[in-house]
């Protein structure tokens, strides 16, 4: 067998249907780490506001030498190792990067510029905004690794799915979690989740990536595959019945 890869454009679908009638062979396979892109920018449509503020805060520090000299020294001082990251428009796992860094910069953010946004001088505002972006690091984080990881080199079709039934899991335990504060999205979340990955398994031939997992050696036995299609299952069951 040989496999054709691509993302959901229309142009590309149809290229590679066409293809895969013509030589039945060769397996349509959907792009896996531009869909989880596609899943974590849909995610965060969530945090539209508080995504705004961070570019904010990520642009001024990006534009201004001065401003960025001193906050490297206060970084130094309080032992923050990395400064805040750029992002990219295609490339939507640098916007969790970029909001990782904003969290993490936020002490030495604050010693370092004289004029105080309300969101970053401490108050009602500054507390609303560190939550949102916890929040959002907490439900992104998963599918932000598991990008990292499907980018390897020798990256399988069963690595794929249990890529997206530990990012089902992860999700679960974020959204059951009321200290992260981000329950009030648990229907968009498990509407959102649902949606793409069955995108995955439905715009690839023979349902390729659930049949990867239960061929591969290593990663099921009758007991795991079961509580695989289980921790799947949970959400849209979940979600039909809301």
């Amino acid at each position: 067998y040989s496999a054709i890869a691509g993302d959901g454009g229309p142009n590309v679908r149809s290229a590679k249907i066409k293809l895969n009638a013509l030589f039945p062979w060769i397996l349509n396979i959907y792009d896996p780490c531009h869909n989880l892109n596609l899943f974590l920018k849909d995610l965060g449509k969530l945090f539209k506001a508080m995504l705004v503020i961070v570019a904010g805060i990520a642009n001024y520090f990006g534009k201004s030498n001065y401003g960025t000299f001193h906050l490297d020294i206060q970084r130094k001082v309080e032992g923050v190792g990395e400064g805040i990251r750029s992002n990219s428009e295609t490339r939507f796992s640098s916007s969790y990067m970029q909001v990782k860094s904003v969290h993490a910069c936020m002490n030495p953010i604050k010693k370092c510029t004289k004029k105080l946004l309300p969101h970053i001088e401490d108050g009602i505002q500054h507390y609303q905004f560190m939550t949102q972006m916890s929040g959002f690091i907490h439900l992104l984080s998963s599918g932000a690794n598991a990008i990292l990881t499907l980018e390897g080199q020798n990256t399988t079709c069963a690595d794929v799915f249990y890529a997206w039934v530990c990012i089902a899991y992860h999700l679960e335990r974020v959204l059951a979690s009321p200290s992260i504060g981000v329950t009030h999205h648990r229907t968009d979340v498990i509407g959102i989740y649902n949606h793409r990955f069955n995108q995955m398994m439905k715009e690839s031939s023979h349902t390729i990536f659930l049949l990867a997992y239960y061929l591969h050696p290593r990663k099921v036995d009758l007991l795991n595959l079961l509580q695989v299609l289980i921790i799947c299952q949970c959400f849209a069951i979940e979600e039909d019945s809301s």
